[in-house]
């Protein structure tokens, strides 16, 4: 696939994120030893819903709109860590939420300390751990936009950047 046809496609990916979607029911759980109750991730929803700008486009914004679906769930996962495949599996498998806040991760793909939140391409769960009030939101699309199916940008004002930061709030095409 050429360069030419990998921006389209992410184009095309941005466009439905951005305008066909309807509202996003996200169920949310959270590690029993974890803390974040309704208000905090309605927060937290509500930011990203209203916040996301559109790359290329000055003051242009991506309208999203994410809800709470139920009460943030807890549960029980040995100690809220991420280690391993299996530990990743066992949460996207048994977690009662679709995003789902765990204490640690160090596995995402791979081995590594300090994981703030992994999330497989074109997947049905994301892991976060709490994050910088104000910045959270940034995580959680982050991770939603994975789960469907957008991918790391090199653009360092972009959502999609590998590192969460105030300034990366906008989608662009690859």
């Amino acid at each position: 696939m050429t360069v030419r046809s990998l921006l389209l496609v992410s184009e095309i990916i941005l466009f439905l994120l951005c305008r066909s979607l309807p509202a996003q029911n996200l169920t949310i759980a959270r590690h029993d030893s974890a803390t974040l109750d309704n208000a905090t991730a309605d927060q937290i929803l509500s930011l990203g819903s209203s916040s996301i700008g559109i790359g290329g486009t000055p003051g242009a914004t991506c309208s999203l709109n994410f809800q709470r679906s139920g009460d943030v769930a807890t549960y029980h996962f040995d100690d809220g860590s991420i280690n391993s495949q299996a530990d990743f599996d066992a949460l996207c498998s048994g977690s009662p939420g679709f995003v789902t806040v765990v204490n640690q991760i160090n596995f995402c793909g791979a081995a590594k300390p300090n994981i703030i939140g992994c999330a497989p391409l074109q997947g049905h769960c994301m892991a976060l751990v709490r994050y910088t009030p104000g910045q959270e939101w940034i995580l959680w699309m982050h991770e939603y936009g994975h789960t469907k199916g957008l991918v790391h940008s090199q653009d360092q004002s972009s959502l999609m950047y590998p590192a969460i930061d105030p300034s990366h709030t906008t989608l662009t095409a690859l």
